[in-house]
């Protein structure tokens, strides 16, 4: 019977050695498996996190040119200021500024605030009368001027050798900072 008691636990040994080992192969896998989750989520985060750190670079870029326009553009605190300058480069050109007026805007895709609030669009026409040759030099001095404007509409008559018979009618869009607005270039209603 000692003998027996011998094969039944060598017996018992290798069941559970077998079982051990069916066990540990088990685990293995499931490890494996585990690491084969992480592995891809792992890679998923390395590609989200390249993602953004490209995107992060776009925005830096984004700020640094708005920073370069925001130094080049002329704000001016308030809409009286706009008319004021328009009204100073036709004096410099020797162009009679005959008539101003604002206009509200048109509908809702031309909405008064701009860039969430920050600044509001001013509509400005004009009728100016001069020669052809400084009526041209008020255009090109709208365009080209430091502030942020756009002509709109231009109707303009006038005999190029005939000095001071011409006459321009100009729609001009301007953008100016809200008052008390946070935005760039924005005033907190000290400057008039």
């Amino acid at each position: 019977m000692k003998h027996n008691w011998a094969l039944v636990v060598a017996i018992l040994f290798m069941l559970g050695a077998g079982a051990g080992k069916w066990a540990g192969s088990s685990y293995i896998q499931s490890l494996k498996a585990k690491d084969e989750v992480l592995t891809r989520r792992a890679d998923e985060m390395r590609i989200r996190t390249d993602g953004a750190a490209a995107e992060a670079k776009k925005y830096q870029e984004i700020e640094h040119l708005a920073a370069l326009v925001e130094n080049q553009i002329r704000w001016e605190p308030d809409s009286t200021r706009v008319i004021r300058s328009l009204g100073d480069a036709a004096a410099r050109l020797g162009v009679r500024l005959v008539e101003t007026r604002t206009v509200p805007a048109a509908g809702a895709a031309d909405s008064a605030l701009v860039a969430g609030g920050a600044y509001q669009r001013m509509r400005i026409e004009a009728r100016l009368k001069g020669s052809f040759w400084s009526l041209l030099q008020y255009v090109d001095d709208i365009e080209h001027s430091a502030r942020p404007m756009v002509i709109e509409s231009l109707a303009m008559m006038a005999d190029r050798d005939k000095v001071g018979a011409g006459e321009l009618r100009v729609t001009v869009s301007a953008l100016y900072p809200v008052p008390n607005s946070t935005g760039p270039g924005a005033t907190t209603g000290g400057a008039k």
